[in-house]
């Protein structure tokens, strides 16, 4: 592997594909509780990004009820 192919790399992603994610499509959340179950939920909608690459569509926490 030459430097300049090591230098390219990020992780498992190459920065050209960690930009391909910018594209995609916003999508509005709103959660019910905010107790237990609501810190659970929360969680899980920030590591969605990590489960499924690239992403169909940014989660974007809009209300709490």
């Amino acid at each position: 592997m030459t430097d300049e192919a090591r230098t390219d790399k990020v992780g498992f992603l190459t920065m050209g594909d960690a930009v391909a994610a910018s594209g995609a499509p916003s999508l509005g959340i709103g959660m019910l509780g905010y107790a237990f179950m609501g810190k659970a939920h929360t969680n899980a909608l920030k590591k969605l990004p990590y489960m499924v690459y690239p992403p169909p569509a940014v989660p974007r926490l809009v209300a709490i009820a």
